[in-house]
């Protein structure tokens, strides 16, 4: 998803990025592109979501014009005990 913006208290337009790989008659990549479509959604009173029409297919967004960044400090190197290293010791080996 690459957003999404309401337009009223229980609809909204989603819109999403789909990357397309051109291929040839070999499967062999020969080109990319990404294109972008949009589709209202609603919501219903215990949370559920339904498209109401098909997908149109709309322009990308604008380009960012400033470096994006985290909100906060890094966390840093976790240690030997930290969960987040144990996991990921755990998936490696």
């Amino acid at each position: 998803m690459v957003g999404a913006r309401q337009i009223d208290g229980d609809y909204w337009a989603v819109t999403v990025a789909a990357v397309v790989d051109e291929r040839d008659r070999d499967r062999a990549t020969v080109g990319t592109s990404t294109l972008y479509a949009e589709v209202g959604v609603v919501v219903g009173p215990a949370g559920e979501m339904a498209a109401v029409g098909t997908p149109a297919v709309v322009p990308g967004p604008p380009p960012l014009t400033i470096a994006v960044r985290a909100a906060g400090p890094t966390p840093g190197i976790p240690g030997v005990d930290d969960p987040v290293m144990v996991a990921a010791q755990g998936f490696l080996s």
